[in-house]
């Protein structure tokens, strides 16, 4: 259970070939929770792959503390140096 109560189980590599989208080692709840609360998603938390809500974050970070939970944000590249 996350810490809001609710059962979370392993995502898969389903959406692996979307950028963000392997679940593979992440624990996701299902949940629709609205892109509010999981944004850069559809709102849904999983179930398979993509963003984890942020009790499933924190579940993450307990269970598998090896695994690094999901970034709140994606990485940006490096603006060009100028020469």
């Amino acid at each position: 259970l996350n810490d809001d109560g609710v059962p979370a189980a392993l995502g898969d590599d389903t959406y692996a070939h979307i950028p963000g989208g392997d679940g593979r080692g992440l624990y996701y709840c299902g949940r629709e929770l609205g892109e509010e609360f999981i944004p850069d998603s559809d709102g849904q938390c999983g179930p398979l792959g993509g963003p984890q809500c942020p009790s499933c974050r924190r579940f993450q970070a307990t269970v598998r503390p090896s695994l690094p939970a999901q970034p709140k944000e994606r990485p940006r590249p490096a603006p060009p140096v100028a020469s």
